[in-house]
């Protein structure tokens, strides 16, 4: 199932838990049920998911175009199952403090890496969590606002991954390390 953009004001039901790819944006004001179904943002824009009703995700793809350039800004608030979260190509940006989650509980060592040189995940007032691990980043985390909190144990490190290309901005907020 491929939606250009996906508004829910009723409800809206994955029973076959398909795959969705969203090219636009999500807007939920009614009732979103994805079942275990994998959710994709492709497309080369940026785009947001608002709404107010809180959307559930058991797996999210960030794949939006060649590069990071590309945002998709969650405005409104989400859940997302601990580990489910895949970056490709672009930015996801966290900007409702109301939203906590776990999105890696497994570290990717290797290309593509945690976040990969074409992908970014950007705090932008929520809370940002992550298990007794380690992140390896090719592309780039940003923190402006709200908390990521990265390992719960000693030696749970930010490791610069690939050609050097990785990038780690704090420009406000708290980073726990």
């Amino acid at each position: 199932k491929t939606f250009t953009d996906l508004i829910i004001t009723g409800t809206f039901s994955n029973a076959v838990n398909d795959p969705i790819t969203i090219n636009g944006n999500l807007q939920n004001d009614g009732t979103y049920t994805v079942g275990t179904g994998q959710v994709t943002f492709g497309g080369a824009t940026s785009n947001t998911i608002t709404g107010t009703s809180t959307t559930a995700f058991t797996s999210l793809r960030i794949n939006k175009g060649t590069s990071s350039a590309n945002v998709l800004d969650v405005q409104s608030l989400i859940t997302l199952t601990a580990g489910g979260l895949t970056l490709t190509n672009g930015t996801l940006e966290f900007s409702n403090s109301g939203v906590t989650i776990t999105p890696f509980t497994v570290d990717i060592t290797a290309a593509p890496f945690l976040i990969p040189v074409n992908a970014g995940l950007w705090c932008n007032g929520a809370t940002i969590n992550a298990g007794n691990m380690n992140w390896s980043v090719a592309g780039e985390l940003r923190i402006s606002s709200g908390t990521v909190n990265l390992g719960t144990a000693a030696n749970n490190n930010f490791r610069a991954a690939g050609a050097d290309l990785a990038k780690l901005t704090v420009e406000g907020g708290t980073f726990n390390v």
